[in-house]
């Protein structure tokens, strides 16, 4: 494990960069960036961020086409059925696609929504730029409902 690890600091491929974000789209902790995965991947994962536990897959049809589902506890929020049917739960379903993919001198530049199925509780559209200079990556974008306006944020790695 600890020499794969060396590997890939050493030796980082183009599709390292991606990262899930909590929703399963990549992105930056809860918001998207103009990156997506590798044509084919698929992956799976949960988190949690108090009082939210969603549960996420995520595939990459196409080079350009990104979709994930996710179904998500809210603690504490009754679910609307009265006193012992437990926790808030909601479904979504979400969607991303890369218009322009990163190069050395223009960002990658990626639309998207979010809960566009279900609920619509985390309901969200919205446009991203993304650029990596050196080992730090770049976002900024702008959002309507959920993300409401400018977001940015970046990632460096070591």
């Amino acid at each position: 494990m600890l020499a794969l690890t060396g590997m890939l600091i050493l030796f980082p491929s183009q599709y390292v960069k991606s990262q899930p974000s909590s929703t399963g789209q990549t992105g930056l902790i809860n918001m998207p960036d103009a990156r997506i995965e590798k044509d084919g991947t698929l992956r799976f994962g949960t988190g949690y961020s108090r009082p939210y536990l969603p549960i996420w897959s995520s595939i990459t049809l196409l080079p350009r086409l990104e979709l994930s589902g996710r179904y998500t506890i809210i603690r504490g929020l009754s679910g609307g059925l009265g006193q012992g049917f437990g926790d808030f739960k909601d479904k979504a379903f979400d969607v991303k696609a890369l218009l322009l993919r990163e190069d050395e001198w223009l960002p990658g530049v990626a639309v998207g929504s979010q809960d566009f199925t279900g609920t619509g509780v985390f309901s969200a559209k919205y446009a991203t730029l993304s650029k990596r200079l050196g080992s730090t990556d770049y976002t900024l974008g702008y959002g309507s409902d959920r993300i409401d306006g400018w977001f940015g944020g970046m990632r460096h790695r070591v």
